[in-house]
């Protein structure tokens, strides 16, 4: 799987445990299924972090033409794989559900809407402590 190209190690590491708890979960649940059925989903997480990748890459700093910041771009590219993938997972569960495991993935779509919401949390805390610092540095070097 690529690598997913994140602002720090921080955002990093909270999509890499994301993308490995997804996997895990996609892997138990397709132990039953016929062959291929993980390797399926795996494409579809490549394709989201492919997307996510370009997206990043074509709004180079979240410079608009008119010089200024464009807010919601990088707003939308920091929780883009959380929101992708959580949705592709509930989609791909319908897809092999049945009525043996019905019940169990009501509980594990649960989880997943849960996990995704936590994982948004995180990322903000850590865009909100960059903020932070950021705000604090330019209020020292300010005159007094």
């Amino acid at each position: 799987m690529m690598d997913i190209i994140c602002d720090n190690i921080e955002h990093k590491k909270i999509l890499d445990k994301y993308i490995q708890n997804i996997k895990a979960l996609i892997y138990y649940v397709t132990e039953e299924e016929d062959m291929g059925k993980f390797n399926d989903f795996n494409e579809v997480l490549s394709m989201i972090i492919s997307y996510s990748n370009e997206f990043r890459v074509d709004h180079l700093n979240f410079i608009k033409h008119d010089g200024e910041i464009d807010e919601a771009a990088m707003l939308e590219w920091r929780y883009m794989i959380p929101n992708l993938v959580v949705f592709s997972a509930v989609g791909f569960l319908a897809g092999i559900s049945n009525k043996e495991n019905r019940n169990n993935f009501k509980k594990i779509r649960q989880k997943l809407f849960k996990k995704t919401s936590e994982i948004i949390g995180e990322t903000y805390d850590v865009y909100a402590e960059d903020r932070l610092t950021n705000e604090f540095t330019v209020k020292i070097d300010e005159k007094w």
